[in-house]
């Protein structure tokens, strides 16, 4: 014998979800953005916005794996307005009485002659200065270089010393090979 039928409600079917008619939207930062560039262009995409100074950003083309590429030296340096970079030139340029780089970290300015202030450097709270015994005759310039009648300063990325003595014995190096002995008093490095 078997048993009797029980009548049961139907089982209700699964709710049903409408598939999306729109694809997700990219992520919203800078670096989801540039992953999803990445990956659908199949090439490294930088973040600009992390860039700074020393470093570049890169999303690479899984569109998974961010790279970093960090510089000893500066590469870049903010521009003028403060909103953006510029590469590093240590071409040098007279501008109002003074002489500097076109684009370098650091505040470095030479004189354009006429004035006892030889070098002054000033980053942030911290400022140098190296005086010239006597006033500077006006300096010839040639790229990174200023050629002053019986010395020469050449400009680097890197020359921003960590000391104001150590400023002061690369200039009293250079003035203490002078061919003029009056440039130079002490006549030899300190």
């Amino acid at each position: 014998m078997s048993a009797p039928a029980i009548a049961q409600d139907p089982t209700p079917p699964p709710p049903t979800i409408p598939a999306p008619t729109t694809p997700p939207s990219a992520p919203a930062t800078p670096t989801g953005k540039a992953l999803a560039q990445a990956k659908k262009d199949n090439r490294r995409i930088e973040i600009e916005s992390l860039r700074s100074e020393r470093a570049t950003y890169y999303a690479n083309p899984d569109g998974k794996i961010l790279r970093m590429e960090q510089y000893l030296e500066p590469v870049r340096v903010k521009n003028a307005g403060g909103d953006g970079f510029t590469p590093v030139d240590t071409t040098l340029v007279e501008a109002d009485g003074i002489i500097k780089p076109k684009a370098a970290e650091g505040g470095l300015t030479l004189s354009a002659g006429g004035n006892t202030e030889a070098i002054k450097s000033k980053t942030g709270d911290i400022a140098a200065q190296i005086d010239a015994p006597r006033t500077l005759p006006k300096p010839t310039l040639n790229g990174s270089t200023a050629t002053y009648p019986g010395f020469t300063l050449r400009t680097y990325t890197h020359l921003m010393p960590s000391s104001e003595d150590r400023m002061r014995k690369a200039i009293d190096g250079a003035w203490g090979s002078a061919a003029d002995p009056g440039m130079c008093p002490e006549r030899g490095v300190r």
